[in-house]
């Protein structure tokens, strides 16, 4: 199915079942989908049974989140130590479980994964030139099944991202743009983030949120619209920077307010996409 520039998708679990998990896309009235991991067995022994179930649903699955085990987020200085690809004991685990989500992205028709490969170091030549060469490991297993790696903002400063990208040097790798995580980590603003990263751009994360109240913490997260984003510019430099890709919600609580929040998020960005012509 042919998906519209600018479509609406909303980030999801498909655990436990993912048949009830794209019809509740549906039930949003939403085409897209950008789901967090592929839990055994579904991208392996019962990947034809997803895929079933994906195309009866009529949802488009636009990405896929590779997910590395005891991650910190609350605690930046923590995280910096311990988070994504940056650990030199932790390295070769992460590579292993990004080409392991690649197959089974691959085998369900996935073109998209996304990671937080951590805090890419500045100053720290020799860790990164060892996180370079571990993404270009895990570039070079996904080109070869045709998919991009796209690696989530935030963590760092923007142009640190991109020497970082320079230095990889595969045409696969990408960005996934968070509008919330620059803020939310204290590493930049969203539009001028995009003065940087725009030609980088292959997905979104649309999510809200405030600079951090105190050094070494994650700022707060907040419904779309109701932060620091400004959305609808972050959305029109977007556009008029090229991006045709999917817009995303992200609301990272659960419950029904979770799902009253992406009711909003929808409505928000129907009416940015209208204000754009679409």
């Amino acid at each position: 199915m042919a998906l519209e520039p600018l479509e609406i998708g909303v980030f999801i679990s498909i655990e436990p079942d993912p048949v009830a998990a794209l019809r509740n896309v549906r039930d949003l009235g939403l085409r897209a989908c950008f789901i967090a991991g592929m839990p055994e067995p579904w991208g392996t022994t019962r990947a034809d049974e997803f895929t079933k179930a994906r195309d009866d649903s009529g949802v488009t699955i636009t990405s896929m989140f590779s997910m590395y085990p005891d991650q910190v987020w609350d605690d930046t200085e923590l995280g910096k130590k311990v988070n994504g690809l940056v650990p030199e004991d932790r390295r070769a685990n992460g590579v292993a479980i990004n080409k392991k989500d690649a197959d089974a992205a691959a085998r369900v028709g996935i073109p998209r994964v996304v990671s937080h490969i951590g805090f890419i170091p500045e100053g720290d030549r020799r860790t990164f030139e060892g996180v370079r060469d571990a993404v270009r490991e895990v570039c070079d297993h996904m080109g070869e099944r045709g998919l991009v790696f796209a690696l989530e903002t935030g963590q760092e400063k923007p142009s640190v991202l991109v020497e970082f990208i320079h230095a990889v040097d595969r045409p696969n790798l990408k960005v996934n743009f968070d509008m919330a995580n620059l803020l939310l980590y204290g590493s930049g603003r969203p539009l001028e983030a995009l003065d940087v990263l725009i030609d980088y751009v292959d997905g979104t994360h649309c999510k809200d949120g405030c600079w951090p109240a105190e050094p070494g913490r994650l700022g707060a997260e907040q419904p779309l619209g109701q932060g620091e984003v400004n959305v609808p510019a972050v959305i029109q430099r977007l556009y008029e920077g090229g991006y045709r890709g999917p817009l995303d919600i992200e609301r990272e609580i659960t419950g029904e307010q979770q799902r009253k929040d992406i009711i909003a998020a929808i409505e928000l960005l129907r009416g940015i996409r209208a204000e754009l012509g679409l």
